[in-house]
């Protein structure tokens, strides 16, 4: 489970689970500025019509994920150019991955996605605090949020 935003945190478990460390599920986690989750729901990955949401978890406010590219390279290989894409990235500010292409499939097997708005976290973070005596950062709380709806079927 790693919350985010520019997708660093998540490569890193995803190249340690190709290297062999066994972890069952990688659990992308958003807040409002969800358009990774996006991309990996539907295979459009589109700025031109958002805006940057600032959150209670300004880590993860990112709506350019740099990380992202690498990830698609290496699941890619040479069923795609991740030039290209970033490119129509940068001209037209959105690239789209078809979502019955074997490719996507592959993104949609390596990762769950979800999100959660800014009162959802800090919903999350008043309730653990409130049974358990912790107080969890927001970037933490929108992480157990994320991991509460993927574990209720949400």
């Amino acid at each position: 489970m790693c919350t985010t935003g520019n997708f660093g945190n998540i490569l890193g478990a995803y190249y340690a689970k190709k290297m062999g460390i066994p972890i069952r599920n990688l659990v992308v986690a958003c807040n409002e500025n969800n358009i990774v989750h996006d991309f990996f729901s539907c295979g459009e990955y589109n700025i031109s019509n958002r805006v940057l949401h600032k959150t209670a978890s300004p880590a993860i406010d990112i709506l350019k994920s740099s990380n992202l590219e690498r990830y698609i390279f290496e699941a890619g290989k040479k069923r795609i150019s991740t030039a290209n894409l970033f490119n129509e990235l940068e001209k037209h500010k959105k690239f789209e991955i078809d979502c019955k292409s074997e490719l996507f499939q592959t993104i949609q097997q390596d990762f769950l996605t979800g999100w959660c708005s800014s009162d959802e976290s800090l919903h999350t973070i008043k309730d653990v605090f409130r049974r358990t005596g912790y107080l969890m950062d927001p970037h933490t709380g929108v992480a157990k949020n994320v991991a509460d709806q993927l574990s209720l079927g949400q």
